[in-house]
């Protein structure tokens, strides 16, 4: 029975072994490929009316907003910066839905690892 309980342990551990490279690996993907907005809070501040409004035109068709250069213009500096801020809080991240493949991926892993304890264990003894 020894045997049984040492092989059984090994395959939960090699499974939990890969399945935390893979999320390593989906993590380090998802930071290479998901890079955090450029536009922070603090180059926002910075920005004069001048840069404002052609970045707020230039976003605001991005997030289906409707606005117009005259309505931009009789906005306030603050008001600017605030509707910028709320355009790039908008732009929501197209996410890829891990799930499926990390589900696809452990039962994958689980019958492979039950198929190896059965083979070994149907193994002849000599």
């Amino acid at each position: 029975p020894w045997a049984f309980i040492i092989k059984g342990t090994l395959a939960l551990i090699g499974i939990w072994l890969v399945g935390w490279v893979i999320e390593k690996l989906i993590k380090t993907v998802d930071r290479v490929i998901h890079k955090p907005s450029a536009l922070t809070d603090e180059v926002i501040d910075a920005l004069g009316r001048e840069d404002l409004i052609p970045m707020i035109l230039y976003k605001a068709p991005r997030v289906d907003y409707e606005v117009s250069p005259e309505e931009l213009e009789a906005m306030s500096d603050d008001g600017l910066r605030a509707l910028l801020k709320e355009l790039r809080d908008r732009q929501a991240r197209e996410e890829m839905e891990w799930w499926p493949l990390v589900l696809i991926g452990g039962l994958g892993l689980l019958g492979v690892g039950g198929a190896a304890v059965a083979f070994a264990m149907a193994k002849p003894r000599e």
